[in-house]
């Protein structure tokens, strides 16, 4: 059974498996040193089990299908997160209507279930502001490079949190958990290539067997311009969407 509560991960977490043990692909069940219990999804502990019977959420800001998955399969029983115009939301499941209107709030990273149903840190209004804004400037981002069609190739003059990468082919503002730059990229209206070429790859766009590269590099959108256009600008909103933990329609 999928550990729910505490009491359930606790219960799961014995003999040669005290310390940790395997839940699904790529997410295991893990003992922490201040005694929480928490579910590892990746390098993310999307749910943490505190001995006082609450639950925390956290998708590390990576507000995925397989994310989503995973803190509905093992957070909260009687509770779920889901995506509602973009933005994801959290309340108590019902049968008759999918959630319960009264419980619902918007979801915040670290947002806390208490052991008596209360909910702790979800969103405010000026989150929700905020997050409105930066989707509008992704987009607007995102457009921009479309419309600069064809890019330079990346090079060593590129932004270098965007260029550099680590020797596990991460980049080095991914690395350092560096969003300051795609900011400053956003409201200078500075399209960096190595951004684009690592966006339309994130995407699936591998430049040795798809055209998408060739495109945004070398031909232009010319015949291929609206599903060349619609690959670009949809491979940068979610490159950037991720790297700042928001849920966007079309990304």
């Amino acid at each position: 059974m999928d550990p729910r509560s505490y009491k359930e991960a606790d219960a799961l977490l014995q003999g040669r498996n005290h310390q940790r043990r395997k839940l699904a692909n790529n997410t295991w069940l893990e003992r922490r040193e201040d005694g929480s219990i928490a579910v590892r999804l990746h390098s993310t502990d999307v749910i943490t089990y505190l001995p006082d019977g609450s639950t925390v959420y956290d998708s590390g800001g990576w507000r995925t299908v397989t994310t989503k998955d995973r803190i509905n399969r093992f957070g909260r029983r009687g509770w779920c997160v889901w995506s509602d115009r973009g933005e994801w939301k959290i309340g108590r499941s019902s049968d008759r209507w999918g959630y319960d209107a009264e419980s619902v709030r918007p979801y915040a990273d670290g947002v806390r279930i208490g052991p008596r149903g209360g909910v702790y840190g979800d969103a405010s209004a000026a989150d929700l502001a905020e997050r409105r804004e930066l989707k509008a400037k992704i987009r607007a981002y995102a457009e921009l490079c479309v419309k600069s069609v064809p890019l330079s190739m990346p090079s060593s003059g590129d932004c270098w949190y965007c260029s550099m990468q680590t020797d596990g082919g991460e980049a080095l503002g991914d690395a350092l958990k560096d969003t300051s730059h795609l900011i400053s990229h956003m409201d200078e209206g500075y399209v960096v290539p190595s951004l684009v070429w690592r966006a339309l790859e994130e995407n699936g766009c591998r430049p040795e067997r798809q055209v998408y590269h060739a495109i945004a590099f070398r031909d232009g959108l010319g015949a291929y311009g609206g599903s060349g256009a619609r690959v670009i600008r949809a491979s940068v909103v979610k490159h950037l969407a991720r790297r700042f933990g928001l849920a966007m329609r079309g990304a």
